[in-house]
């Protein structure tokens, strides 16, 4: 089942036609080809979207890249399944350029090192380890920041972790 789920909505992201499957949020579509243009970019969906299940539920969701619709700023847009039913979180939100500045990829579960955000925090150390224990996504601009983000299950949203600055 979750393979099937995952291959119905790549086909559907391919085609652009969410009519039987997740529906955007009010003011969102996905970027366009030249959007995704970015010599960087890599494979059919040019670093932007990822599948995995973020909550632990078993279930398939994503993230996605995407544009508001009067194609002013680009942004980070994912959904888990709750209560059997889609919930859309606006992760991020930037001015757009001439192409969509940021990229996704999936982390599987598993350690990882990640920026302290004070001296304090880490014993005076820049890094420190993390465990995800279900998938989460890497949000990054190649050379240049990157955050992933973590299902929270106890306040029920995604939480931001700063990979590098």
């Amino acid at each position: 089942m979750k393979r099937i789920s995952t291959i119905l909505v790549t086909l559907l992201y391919a085609s652009g036609a969410y009519s039987s499957g997740p529906v955007l949020p009010e003011g969102w579509r996905l970027p366009n080809k030249h959007e995704l243009s970015d010599r960087w970019r890599e494979g059919n969906f040019k670093n932007a979207y990822v599948i995995g299940d973020f909550n632990g539920d078993g279930k398939n969701e994503g993230a996605f890249l995407a544009v508001t619709k009067d194609g002013k700023y680009e942004g980070l847009i994912a959904f888990v399944y709750l209560d059997k039913k889609e919930k859309w979180f606006v992760l991020d939100r930037m001015k757009l350029g001439n192409t969509v500045f940021m990229g996704l990829s999936l982390y599987k579960p598993g350690k990882y090192m990640v920026l302290c955000l004070s001296g304090d925090e880490c014993n005076g150390k820049y890094r420190k380890e993390i465990v995800i224990k279900n998938d989460a996504f890497s949000y990054y601009r190649p050379g240049s920041a990157s955050s992933i983000f973590v299902w929270n299950q106890k306040t029920i949203t995604f939480d931001r972790i700063w990979e590098s600055d």
